[in-house]
């Protein structure tokens, strides 16, 4: 079984599908084949209150099983609280193929800022790899300084970025597309907003690593 274990999986796998239901906020649930065997695995992301820290507050955890229904066991779990050093909220869960190979990645969006006036919403994109998942990508997707006090104004900025899957997809996975809509640049609104291509490595057509990274090494 593909527990989550080695450096890169968190000291204590949560299955998000046993957390008690009193305490799940969200919960999205997919089937894909993610890891390109036999049969299609399930994929779950659930937002719940995380009552076991001292203070209590939000998590966000990952979890891919084998299986679908009443069949389904965890494979690996990944808990975004602790890649954003304690908050994460608000997720977001995609399987999209990125390279055309009839195998969908996990694509998986957070909110890192518990603050109302200031947004920044990460995302990462995962492939299997090993005995688990690695990142081929991560970054962010929106960004909201435009009213946030203790950013100077020439600094403040408002975008949101969109996956141009078929331009992604013509290169293989060797390049991500991206479309971003920029509504602010250094503390300048910009009417109507203004349409940006953005491309970055990706890496879907290097072969996976053997085991998964560290957190945070990507």
């Amino acid at each position: 079984m593909l527990l989550a274990t080695g450096s890169w999986a968190a000291p204590r796998p949560v299955d998000p599908l046993a957390l008690p239901a009193g305490a799940v906020i969200a919960r999205t649930l997919l089937s894909g084949d993610v890891t390109g065997g036999p049969e299609r695995e399930s994929v779950a992301l659930v937002e719940y209150l995380a009552t076991e820290r001292k203070e209590q507050g939000v998590g966000l955890v990952l979890g891919v099983y084998a299986g679908e229904g009443s069949a389904r066991r965890l494979l690996w779990s990944r808990d975004y609280s602790l890649l954003s050093g304690g908050f994460a909220a608000g997720g977001t869960l995609s399987l999209l193929d990125l390279d055309g190979d009839d195998r969908p990645e996990i694509i998986v969006t957070w909110h890192r800022r518990d603050r109302a006036d200031v947004v920044e919403e990460s995302a990462e994109i995962l492939r299997a790899a090993g005995d688990g998942f690695e990142p081929v990508w991560n970054g962010t997707m929106k960004v909201d300084t435009s009213t946030a006090q203790d950013v100077p104004e020439k600094n403040r900025e408002h975008y949101l970025r969109e996956i141009d899957v078929g331009k992604t997809v013509r290169t293989h996975g060797g390049l991500i597309y991206f479309r971003k809509m920029v509504t602010m640049a250094a503390g300048i609104p910009i009417d109507p907003p203004r349409e940006v291509e953005e491309s970055f490595p990706l890496g879907l057509n290097v072969q996976p690593a053997v085991t998964a990274p560290a957190p945070g090494s990507s």
